[in-house]
């Protein structure tokens, strides 16, 4: 990858947080953030197909069922070349989470944690906190259940991030502690996360029903299958002064 075609990152300052989650007897969950790095952009189709020529156990035809299973790349017209018309501007998607993490792990970088991408996902285009602002949420929920959007139609956060409510979700690095799978069988363990319908009683502000919807759609999602509504993006940590 040459210098030109570094992805973009920006500089997230972190801090205290009070999170939609909500954890111990229905209290919001308040992680304080540390600083990190987020990629700019979703990774594109382009950057996927650079990615498996120079990585080719991740191609649909050689990568490991136990990592990566139909629909992965299944639209692609060859297993390392996505298709030819704006490949750049289109986000990839029907990508595993594994085959997700090994990208960000080829920029030196990660998944997000749901914390980090909550962090991020609350600033509006122009307020770094807009969870309470009633207009956005509806603007964000109408862009969550809309149209996948390309590069040129994403919309921005005051902090310069492209593309967290356009259409497509996100693989997050702690998807699989976050939301457990729904076949816990002891009663009053697990997370509501598991309950049909129980994203809503996991979170403390449930008027967010964008973040709400998101987490439920997240939660039922096999690792290894992509979805032509999944996308990814790369986090790196950052240490402060």
């Amino acid at each position: 990858m040459t210098r030109a075609d570094e992805p973009l990152y920006v500089e997230l300052q972190g801090g205290p947080f009070v999170s939609a989650l909500a954890g111990p007897q229905g209290r919001p969950e308040t992680p304080d953030i540390a600083a990190f790095d987020l990629r700019a952009w979703p990774v594109s189709e382009s950057e996927m197909a650079n990615f498996l020529r120079h990585h080719r156990r991740w191609r649909r035809d050689r990568v490991s069922p136990l990592l990566a299973s139909p629909p992965y790349l299944s639209a692609w017209p060859q297993a390392d070349r996505a298709p030819a018309d704006g490949a750049k501007q289109r986000s990839v998607t029907e990508v595993s989470w594994f085959a997700a993490r090994a990208y960000c792990a080829s920029e030196h970088a990660r998944l997000p944690t749901w914390f980090e991408w909550e962090y991020a996902a609350a600033a509006s285009r122009d307020q770094q906190d807009a969870r309470m602002d009633a207009a956005h949420l509806q603007r964000i929920l109408a862009r969550t259940t809309g149209r996948i959007a390309t590069r040129a139609q994403m919309h921005t956060t005051v902090q310069g991030i492209h593309g967290l409510y356009d259409g497509l979700w996100e693989w997050l690095d702690d998807q699989a502690a976050l939301f457990p799978a729904a076949d816990t069988r002891a009663p009053e363990t697990g997370s509501n996360l598991s309950l049909c319908g129980g994203a809503a009683l996991a979170f403390y502000r449930r008027q967010d029903y964008a973040l709400i919807l998101r987490a439920s759609a997240l939660q039922s999602r096999d690792l290894r299958q992509g979805d032509r509504l999944i996308t990814f993006r790369c986090v790196r940590p950052r240490s402060t002064p």
